[in-house]
């Protein structure tokens, strides 16, 4: 993690008074937001969109927007984006803004109201990082506090990567097809997404390549739908539910079937959920510090699998 990224997390849990910290990812969100509306000005192409997406130091000081303002101007900003697209439609409209009060818009607009001096600090944090896609997932990451009962893990990059090579490699089919369908039953975050998405879209350009997913909670699902949508815009496609009991894609079958799971510790018990964290802490050279002492006994009792058969468990629930 970026050592400004750490900062600025830091400066979120000491200046903030809400107990949503992940409504301040929604400034992130936004400035790339901006960024890519300027570099679709520029020219750039939707497809080559993934490339560019990032608002680093010099991206922003060459950047027309975001010079020196105040978090009052980052605000009206959002409000005039708002007003230019319900003068277009009332529907989209009423669509983004449920969307952007769910990653946090108007916890932020509450908390500028008591909290100026907390905020305008955070504000001017944020602009002192490189802001992409995976950056904001570290951010949202840091600022949300791993659930204890193991129902809310977020998967690190360096295994989302090995995942994406594991399930890659070898794989002669996907070359064949105009469209790549990539599902995750329970994406959280998005993070299983993310260098599956890169590798196919350097490899196949010209392809479409759809980003399908679900979870069980709205948060979740919004904020994934929102990042991906700066990047795959009208191939992202995230539901929120319980892939368990619903099939939001009518019996579509997917290319690249990819999770993380298990769903919750009674959907596929208890002994697999241990040997599958074992397995990401051998390659994370970690352990699950927040286990209890009857969870830690099974733990280590649990055999050391390959990554054949995490493969095999991680995609034998959705295998299309």
């Amino acid at each position: 993690m970026q050592k400004n990224i750490a900062k600025l997390i830091t400066t979120i849990k000491t200046e903030a008074n809400t107990k949503d910290l992940t409504a301040f990812v929604f400034i992130g969100y936004f400035l790339l937001h901006t960024f890519k509306n300027e570099l679709i000005h520029k020219g750039v192409k939707e497809k080559d969109m993934y490339k560019y997406l990032k608002l680093d130091v010099l991206a922003r000081e060459n950047s027309n927007y975001m010079q020196n303002v105040a978090f009052q101007g980052f605000l009206e900003s959002v409000d005039y984006e708002l007003d230019v697209w319900k003068s277009v439609s009332d529907s989209f409209h009423k669509n983004v803004l449920t969307n952007w009060n769910i990653l946090g818009l108007q916890t932020l607009k509450k908390e500028f109201k008591k909290n100026k001096n907390g905020v305008e600090r955070i504000f001017q944090e944020f602009l002192n990082i490189d802001i992409d896609i995976l950056s904001l997932m570290d951010i949202f990451e840091g600022l949300k506090a791993t659930n204890k009962k193991l129902q809310d893990h977020f998967t690190p990059m360096d295994l989302a990567s090995l995942i994406s090579k594991i399930v890659l490699d070898g794989n002669t089919t996907i070359g064949a097809k105009d469209t790549i369908k990539i599902y995750d039953p329970t994406c959280g975050i998005g993070r299983l997404f993310y260098p599956i998405f890169i590798e196919l879209r350097e490899k196949y350009p010209a392809k479409t390549i759809k980003i399908l997913g679900m979870d069980l909670y709205e948060e979740y699902a919004v904020f994934t739908q929102s990042l991906y949508s700066l990047i795959n815009l009208n191939d992202t496609h995230i539901f929120i539910g319980n892939s368990l009991l619903a099939d939001p894609f009518n019996g579509v079958k997917f290319d690249i079937p990819i999770a993380n799971p298990p769903f919750g510790l009674k959907d596929y018990g208890i002994q697999t959920k241990m040997e599958l964290l074992k397995f990401e802490d051998t390659i994370n050279s970690y352990k699950r510090d927040h286990l209890s002492p009857s969870l830690k006994k099974i733990y280590d009792k649990a055999p050391l699998i390959s990554e054949q058969k995490y493969l095999s468990i991680k995609n034998d629930f959705r295998a299309a």
